[in-house]
């Protein structure tokens, strides 16, 4: 399928939900995601099936019987899909959360065989307005596009006069375009998983294991590194990263 076939697959599903129909959004499943789904998740119990996902509808449903679905953003490339959305009630002024999802999903043979799915930030009827943004689930959706090797994805959470600073060579990288010369080669050659994580004002501090291609290509087998990003407005505008160890 095309870039666009996808979008409009994963578009149909996002606004099925807008009909608070079970049986409407159930029909869908089938049609929507293969039946080998892999789902990378944040949550411990995320569903991981067909019929899993059916329960998971039932459940949200629910709990929310107003529920509303914005799609914000959507980016293709390849057999890649991002999407930033909201869920929320049809009024937000009634108190009930808002939660802002960033997801990035692999389609393969027109569904979606495999997800991965950033912390959710709640966004609540008084802050709402504001455009509220967590740090956490800014830096953890970074990682959740780098483990998926969607430079897009990584893209959009940078700032356009944002900085890098390169954890091997003593050198700054800054604006998008560097940013993105230096992520570019390394997108789908390490996985990284992230610990600790700590916030002081807009500072996010948290502690990063590497493995992959990249990180054997360095003579180990997994690079330990500390991170600190200053996050505004949703957006990245300082990434630092250093290593602290080496394992061969």
């Amino acid at each position: 399928m095309s870039t666009e076939q996808n979008k409009a697959v994963l578009r149909r599903w996002m606004e099925a939900w807008n009909t608070r129909d079970v049986d409407v959004i159930a029909t869908l499943v089938d049609e929507t995601f293969a039946a080998d789904l892999v789902i990378h998740s944040f949550q411990p119990n995320a569903p991981g099936g067909r019929e899993d996902i059916r329960q998971f509808v039932r459940n949200a449903l629910k709990n929310r019987p107003d529920i509303q679905i914005t799609i914000e953003d959507m980016i293709a490339e390849g057999d890649r899909v991002a999407i930033r959305f909201t869920v929320g009630s049809t009024n937000t002024s009634t108190g009930k959360p808002t939660y802002r999802h960033i997801d990035v999903l692999r389609f393969a043979d027109d569904k979606i065989a495999e997800e991965w799915a950033a912390p959710s930030a709640e966004i609540t009827a008084s802050t709402a307005a504001g455009e509220a943004h967590d740090p956490v689930a800014v830096v953890k959706a970074l990682d959740a596009a780098c483990n998926a090797g969607y430079i897009d994805r990584v893209m959009m959470l940078f700032a356009d006069d944002a900085s890098l600073k390169d954890p091997v060579e003593p050198k700054v990288y800054t604006g998008k375009r560097q940013i993105r010369e230096w992520f570019q080669p390394q997108m789908g050659h390490f996985h990284v998983t992230s610990t600790n994580h700590r916030v002081t004002g807009n500072t996010v501090t948290w502690l990063g294991t590497l493995t992959g291609d990249i990180v054997k290509q360095m003579g180990s087998d997994l690079i330990e590194e500390t991170a600190e990003a200053v996050v505004h407005d949703g957006k990245i505008t300082s990434f630092a990263l250093t290593v602290v160890g080496r394992k061969p």
